[in-house]
Parts: structure tokens; C-alpha cells; sequence
């Protein structure tokens, strides 16, 4: 199975129906946290995985992708941003059922 059939697939469609369920319900402050860790993992897993391909450690083929972008495919990125979203979204929506204080 290509890679980005993978994260269609496996990180896509959770994606679109998180989205759907947290549409207009989520506030400011936790859109700026969520965003936050999603910068925050993206420089950080960009810089440790870039460095490990660098060094040889990991391989991959340009042919196998959409296109490579410093050291990394597309797909990597791309993985790298929908996974902490979906993540942060799910613990958004269970934190909300636990803590429904804190969004009033």
C-alpha cells in the first residue's frame, strides 16, 4: 500500500469526521494550544528525522513519493502535521467530557 494511501486512509478519514464533530466548538485558547504543539513537533520531528536521513540511518526513495523537501518526503510532513492534530483533537474531546467546566 503507498504511503500516502496509508495516511488517506488511516489519518484522513479520522481527520474529516474530528473535524466535523469539533466544528464551532472549539475555543480560542485550546485552537492556540493545539496549533502550538503542532508547530512545536513539526520543527522538532523535522530536525530529528532530517538529521537521522542525513546520517544514513534512514533511506528513502524519491521515486516512492509525491516529491522530497530538504531530506524528508511530503508524505513525512504531512504525517507529521495530522498526527498531532488528530491526537490533540481526540484528547480535546475527551477532555471536554471530563472537564466540562473548563469550556463555558
Amino acid at each position: 500500500m503507498p504511503y500516502l494511501l496509508f495516511l488517506m486512509l488511516f489519518l484522513g478519514v479520522p481527520m474529516t469526521l474530528l473535524i466535523v464533530r469539533l466544528s464551532g466548538r472549539i475555543n480560542s485558547r485550546a485552537m492556540v494550544v493545539l496549533l502550538a504543539t503542532t508547530a512545536i513537533a513539526l520543527i522538532s520531528t523535522t530536525l530529528a528525522i532530517s538529521f537521522l536521513t542525513a546520517r544514513g540511518a534512514i533511506y528513502y526513495d524519491a521515486t516512492k513519493s509525491l516529491g522530497i523537501v530538504g531530506y524528508l518526503p511530503l508524505e513525512e510532513y504531512l504525517y507529521f502535521l495530522l498526527q498531532v492534530l488528530l491526537v490533540g483533537g481526540v484528547t480535546l474531546i475527551i477532555w471536554r467530557r471530563l472537564h466540562r467546566g473548563d469550556f463555558e
